[in-house]
């Protein structure tokens, strides 16, 4: 898993295989550092972030941009990429980066039904925390926009 979260399978197996298997596994490790970060968001919200949160974040950030980077299609990332975007993003205070993060959320649109409505509940989520300087639930913000709670992948 290390090397092809490196990207260091290419001298070793084709480059097909190599980019598959290497995105898979970049894919696999967001997810689960996305399932830290929500963790954190329940049960911990009212404490500050932990480090294992920070590094949750920056390994999600780090893996998004290496799979844009290494993309034949840069603003394409895979569906299970969603959750892991969505969290990060709630966690995220720099604009430029929401702004990054909205943007890859909405080009999944083409492979991912609802990525611009998990677009929208990142941009509320984040409004409300911004206003309210404390976390927000996102099941919540769900329900307050489309009275429903949707899945995200």
């Amino acid at each position: 898993m290390h090397y092809a979260v490196a990207g260091s399978l290419a001298p070793n197996i084709s480059t097909n295989l190599a980019f598959a298997i290497t995105r898979a596994f970049r894919t696999y490790l967001s997810n689960y550092h996305a399932s830290r970060i929500h963790l954190h968001r329940v049960a911990y919200k009212h404490l500050p972030l932990t480090a294992e949160t920070l590094t949750a974040i920056s390994t999600i950030r780090h893996l998004a941009r290496l799979m844009v980077e290494g993309s034949e299609t840069p603003d394409m990332l895979p569906v299970n990429m969603l959750w892991p975007l969505l969290m990060w993003g709630c966690e995220e205070n720099d604009q430029e980066e929401r702004i990054w993060i909205h943007e890859r959320i909405s080009n999944m649109e083409k492979v991912a039904t609802n990525a611009m409505i998990t677009a929208q509940v990142l941009q509320e989520v984040q409004k409300r925390q911004d206003a309210y300087k404390q976390r927000v639930d996102v099941r919540q913000v769900m329900h307050d926009i489309f009275d429903s709670c949707f899945a995200i992948v």
